[in-house]
């Protein structure tokens, strides 16, 4: 039973939902078999990790029947039904969560059962539900709930067979184009974004006349068809013609976002980003700080809220944009607003940043010297930051030696580090070690290279920039081009 698919799925289970499905089990709308309950709660007793041997099919059957002779196909039977009604289980929650399938059914049992009065307002409610909007769905998923009530309006009416009355048809056609419409741009514009990173022939026909239909009859549309419409004209056009289409995008976004649904309001400023990656890429710098305004639009809209979990890269993004635009105020209110959604160790990596990039070189220390985190590459980058660190402070202040012991002693360790990294990171390796080559020549030789600064700099082209697997390569040429006085 250990290796069964039953089990495979309990595993799957929080603890919550064990009493859920327990509770599911005990109702005779959805079960009438005692066994059935009592041979779940026996395995319920294993939970989480089900490795009881009290889980032999022998055994279990003893526990259930123990009058009876062992028969296997018994037990197999049980198996077979209660992975049934796990099944069943997830249908009913997904169901629950349907509402408004949910509310159809009531109002077309209300028609059908002669209650006119009632099916009326419930159509009504639903209609208003419907139109006010919900931040908590997206909008090809109200659009669909559109529809279906449409078409069940359309049913009922059809259903009376009453030539005289007409059957909710414009009403139907009406909601099928506006789903339509929004999925088929929604889906044009990440096939014209996937195009720019990984040529694709796509066929979307229709595409020209949707555009004209949506352009032609613009107030009638949702902002979600327009802020597709813009998108998709931006993402189409040359990276010259595209300014007006991004610029609607942002101001619709800025508009709408506290009406959009999270996840849709993320995936269109992805889309939008993208574009100023294009534009950034083509050497229009200027698109840096338009992604810092979409980075603002989706944090002041509340599309991303600091009370929930941010995703590290994210978090990343935001710092490092903000920081090379040094809108530093700024960025230090938002890794502080934001510091609970992320883990504690990101946080303070990206805090240490900060001030490095305003040169707080002392305040950098104490936020990475705390205790490794488990991602292996934060890791990497926060011994980096803390070598640069001491290599600016010795800098800084040449009468304290303890900042040069301090650095012999950590390009030590993290080289140590690294070859204890070397199997679980191939690649990180090769880049961080020729960074603490590359670092060793620029703390330790750099007097010899002073005397002669042309060979000098002939030999850290050759080394550093022919050479792409390094890390921390800006830094380093910096550092190493001020030494030699280039700068």
């Amino acid at each position: 039973m250990h290796n069964s698919k039953l089990i495979s799925l309990l595993k799957t289970f929080r603890p919550e939902e064990l009493k859920q499905l327990h509770q599911f089990l005990k109702s005779p709308i959805f079960n009438t078999n005692k066994s059935l309950i009592l041979f779940y709660e026996y395995i319920r007793k294993s939970a989480p990790t089900y490795e009881d041997k009290r889980l032999s099919k022998e055994k279990v059957f003893k526990y259930l029947y123990p009058k009876k002779t062992y028969r296997i196909l018994k037990i197999q039977q049980l198996m077979s039904d209660l992975v049934k009604n796990i099944e069943q289980f997830w249908a009913f929650q997904r169901w629950e969560k349907q509402t408004l399938s949910q509310d159809l059914a009531i109002a077309s049992t209300y028609y059908e059962r002669g209650f006119r009065n009632y099916w009326q307002k419930q159509v009504a409610d639903l209609r208003t539900a419907l139109s006010e909007g919900n931040k908590e769905k997206e909008a090809a998923v109200i659009a669909f709930e559109q529809l279906q009530l449409e078409v069940n309006i359309h049913e009922l009416i059809e259903a009376e067979e009453n030539r005289n009355q007409e059957p909710h048809l414009q009403a139907v056609s009406n909601s099928l184009d506006h789903y339509f419409m929004l999925n088929k741009l929604k889906y044009y514009c990440k096939a014209l974004n996937f195009q720019h990173f990984t040529p694709t022939d796509y066929d979307f026909d229709l595409m020209e006349a949707i555009m004209e239909l949506v352009e032609t009859k613009w107030d009638t549309w949702a902002p979600a068809i327009q802020i597709y419409f813009y998108l998709a004209k931006a993402l189409s056009t040359s990276i010259h013609e595209g300014e007006e289409a991004f610029q609607a995008v942002k101001q619709l976004l800025r508009s709408n976002g506290k009406q959009l649904h999270a996840a849709e309001g993320i995936t269109m400023l992805i889309l939008a980003r993208n574009y100023c990656i294009r534009q950034i890429n083509a050497g229009n710098s200027d698109y840096l700080k338009e992604t810092f305004e979409l980075y603002k639009i989706e944090l002041e809209e509340y599309i991303i809220d600091n009370k929930q979990s941010l995703s590290p890269h994210t978090y990343k993004n935001i710092s490092t944009v903000a920081s090379l635009l040094q809108e530093y105020d700024w960025l230090e209110k938002f890794l502080n607003d934001y510091k609970n959604a992320v883990e504690l160790p990101i946080y303070q990596f990206n805090l240490a940043q900060l001030k490095f990039r305003q040169k707080k070189y002392e305040a950098v220390i104490p936020y990475v010297l705390q205790p490794d985190h488990k991602d292996l590459l934060l890791q990497l980058a926060s011994k980096a930051l803390l070598l640069k660190t001491y290599y600016e402070l010795q800098l800084q202040k040449p009468d304290q030696p303890r900042y040069y012991d301090l650095l012999e002693q950590y390009i030590t360790n993290f080289a140590a580090f690294l070859n204890r990294k070397k199997v679980q990171l191939p690649k990180h390796y090769i880049f961080y070690s020729n960074f603490i080559k590359y670092f060793k020549l620029l703390l330790f030789k750099g007097h010899f290279y002073k005397d002669t600064p042309a060979a000098a700099e002939k030999i850290f082209n050759q080394m550093v920039d022919k050479q792409e697997q390094v890390a921390e390569k800006v830094w380093l040429r910096k550092k190493f081009y001020t030494f030699l006085g280039n700068k």
